[in-house]
């Protein structure tokens, strides 16, 4: 084992014939490299250590891209993230002063994933690991020996991430529901990490595993019932800044708050409505993906407009109504 924390396999005139940095699992360390056809995937858990839902790849194109996984066939599914550069990118560097960038193959660097010198492997442990969030993120540690250990906490510290909002990134249509699967809400939290949560009248499919989204904690609506008598079976529970923006199955303009909610409670199908104060209403079935509650700063509309008003949500003790 290498002061790097390379396990490395060499002969007695010091040949290497196999090396663990040239089989990466979801960690990349400093003097490691990423070469073309690389892959790094995230553990499905942060207790369960199998393959999961996100991988980093180095594309033979030259293109770096996060990519959301199919489980349990493991094929990639969407691109939330990519340092868009098919045709020009060779290899991803991790280098003693804590940068990680992209180069090309004459060693032109063409992007930075990481660019941080500000944490040399001479007073830092230093690790860039793909989390089972879907966020590859920089760390930290400073070494007993440094003469600045006392500046800094004796702990693992978060110096880079990306993507900036793994809520807002993900914004595939079909394959894993979203960060954490079908029905559920994303929110980033305060030491930006995505929180899950179910909307109100949902449960955890599994309590111990987020990952499979949320469940109707309730009887669905017969399609067969008058939208009367359904009206008068569900109640509306409002929530602030909820949305899933790709869920929609109808839309209608020129309404009103009240008619949206109507229309929502009277239509079988209906899991979800947005209502926006210009009077556009979208309604949305079940099961919802790519739930999200980001800053109000983020808050897009159907359309992805980053300027729309503040939205509410509304769930009648079984399905929501999401007003703009």
């Amino acid at each position: 084992m290498l002061d790097t924390g390379n396990l490395v396999l060499a002969t007695n005139t010091a040949i290497i014939v196999w090396q663990s940095f040239d089989l990466p699992t979801d960690t990349i360390l400093p003097t490691q490299s990423l070469n073309q056809g690389d892959t790094i995937v995230a553990r499905y858990s942060e207790a369960n250590y199998s393959s999961g839902r996100f991988l980093l790849t180095m594309q033979t194109d030259g293109n770096l891209v996060l990519y959301t996984v199919n489980t349990p066939l493991s094929s990639i599914n969407f691109a939330y993230w990519a340092t868009s550069t098919v045709g020009s990118g060779f290899q991803v560097e991790f280098n003693k002063s804590g940068s990680v960038y992209l180069i090309a193959e004459n060693g032109t660097i063409m992007s930075y994933i990481f660019a941080d010198n500000s944490s040399t492997d001479q007073d830092f442990y230093q690790r860039a690991i793909l989390e089972y969030d879907g966020v590859f993120r920089k760390y930290a540690f400073p070494k007993p020996s440094s003469p600045n250990s006392g500046r800094w906490p004796a702990a693992w510290s978060i110096q880079s991430f990306i993507p900036s909002n793994i809520c807002t990134s993900v914004t595939e249509q079909v394959g894993t529901g979203g960060v954490y699967g079908f029905n559920s809400l994303c929110q980033l939290g305060g030491d930006q990490r995505p929180n899950c949560t179910c909307p109100p009248g949902y449960i955890w499919v599994d309590p111990d595993d987020e990952t499979l989204g949320c469940r109707p904690n309730f009887a669905p609506q017969l399609c067969s019932g008058a939208g009367s008598e359904a009206s008068n079976q569900f109640h509306l529970v409002q929530m602030i800044n909820a949305n899933w923006p790709y869920s929609d199955y109808e839309y209608y303009a020129g309404v009103t708050e009240d008619w949206c909610r109507r229309q929502c409670l009277a239509d079988c199908f209906c899991a979800v409505a947005t209502f926006k104060d210009d009077g556009e209403c979208w309604m949305k079935n079940s099961p919802l993906f790519n739930g999200v509650i980001p800053p109000v700063s983020e808050t897009p509309d159907e359309e992805g407009d980053s300027n729309a008003r503040r939205i509410h949500t509304g769930a009648r003790s079984s399905r929501s109504v999401v007003l703009h």
